[in-house]
């Protein structure tokens, strides 16, 4: 059991820090491709509203709702007798959480610089906080994969 908690930490953490990696190579892609052709897109403001409306809406509601969901679902999967199943459970659990939070943290950081509004920059920042509530921990992953602690309702 402790093999497959370290296991799913290990895999947990490479998906989270996987994540600012591509926040930062959506970050230094978009910005050296606008540097080298500033007028390649000129945006109007209301497009601006209209994408920046859009990544807004997603992101109020993604970050509760992966958070949400993670925190119901996962506790659930203590009563998989299967070691192997519950891993895989709890795997998938972990990925859905990070790409719906993720997602918004990597393209408003794309998008902060290819649109040039500062909006965009807020939401990244609030999507880079939410994804420090998704960093694995040992303890956490230990309390979530270990049959022999209470399940909570």
């Amino acid at each position: 059991m402790e093999e497959l908690i370290l296991k799913a930490y290990k895999k947990a953490n490479l998906y989270y820090f996987a994540v600012f990696i591509m926040a930062g190579i959506a970050a230094l892609s978009s910005y050296f491709f606008m540097t080298e052709f500033p007028n390649l897109f000129d945006f109007q403001k209301n497009v601006v509203t209209i994408v920046s409306s859009i990544m807004m809406l997603y992101l109020i509601t993604s970050i509760p709702f992966a958070l949400w969901v993670f925190n119901k679902k996962v506790p659930l999967l203590k009563q998989i007798e299967d070691l192997q199943s519950r891993y895989k459970s709890y795997m998938n659990w972990v990925k859905l959480r990070m790409l719906l939070i993720g997602v918004n943290f990597v393209f408003d950081i794309g998008l902060y610089f290819i649109m040039k509004s500062d909006s965009f920059f807020f939401a990244a920042a609030i999507g880079s906080v939410a994804m420090f509530f998704c960093k694995p921990n040992i303890r956490n992953v230990e309390n979530e994969l270990d049959s022999t602690t209470e399940i909570k309702e």
